[in-house]
């Protein structure tokens, strides 16, 4: 009779036990086994949920303060993956390719100086920005004349003070066999770019203590490479350093 009591209490407790175990620990289920809400189910296959409906298969909705789902995955491995390229509304991404979105929008930059000095060499410069590898091109002017001489005027551009190749301009202004005593010296001129901030200046030189200068500007606009970032490759003839 005792024993038949005892055996009754052990079974009635350890069934108890079992059950808060239960409720209070997650459950590791195997293949096969239903999803279990609030718990975790685990499984070693792939787990389909197919459907023929006019909305969507699954909808995962959130009334607290969390977001709706979370997908997680080993480092270096994309959390999902789609079979359509068709655009999903509101879906932002936060990177292409590794770059945010100020680091591939184009950026600019842009000084003038209409009351240069007369009479001597002169630079006009300016800073830009570039977040992320990509191309600097550039374009400057002055407008000078010299009425008492034929002289020729050497205008250029450096990119952190290196000499951008094929930037040198040379203009014949002023002299009595001139056509136009008021000229201009132009050019322009692109060069490739790690990130960071760049110094851009336009140099004109040999001018004689005769030459007016009238003013000059230089703008400068950074374009990532494929507007993802990618640096070209280089083609016969052309180097690229970024």
């Amino acid at each position: 009779m005792y024993g038949d009591r005892f055996s009754f209490r052990s079974a009635l407790a350890g069934g108890l036990i079992a059950a808060l175990v239960m409720v209070t620990l997650p459950v590791l289920g195997s293949v096969g086994d239903a999803i279990r809400a609030g718990l975790t189910t685990k499984a070693g296959e792939q787990t389909v949920l197919k459907g023929n409906v006019d909305s969507q298969n699954l909808k995962l909705v959130n009334t607290g303060n969390g977001q709706a789902a979370s997908f997680v995955t080993e480092s270096g491995r994309a959390p999902f993956k789609v079979n359509r390229a068709k655009k999903v509304k509101k879906l932002n991404a936060d990177k292409v390719d590794g770059y945010s979105a100020t680091q591939l929008a184009p950026r600019a930059a842009f000084i003038a100086n209409d009351d240069i000095p007369d009479g001597a060499d002169y630079a006009l410069g300016t800073l830009i920005e570039a977040p992320a590898p990509g191309i600097l091109l550039m374009s400057a002017g002055v407008d000078a004349y010299n009425e008492d001489s034929d002289i020729f005027l050497r205008c250029l551009l450096r990119v952190d003070t290196e000499y951008v190749v094929g930037s040198e301009m040379i203009a014949d202004i002023g002299g009595s066999t001139g056509t136009n005593l008021e000229e201009d010296c132009t050019t322009s001129g692109a060069v490739v770019v790690g990130a960071g901030d760049h110094s851009v200046d336009f140099e004109i030189e040999d001018a004689d203590s005769n030459t007016v200068f009238v003013d000059a500007s230089v703008w400068v606009i950074w374009v990532p490479f494929n507007g993802i970032g990618d640096v070209p490759s280089a083609t016969a003839g052309s180097t690229v350093t970024p």
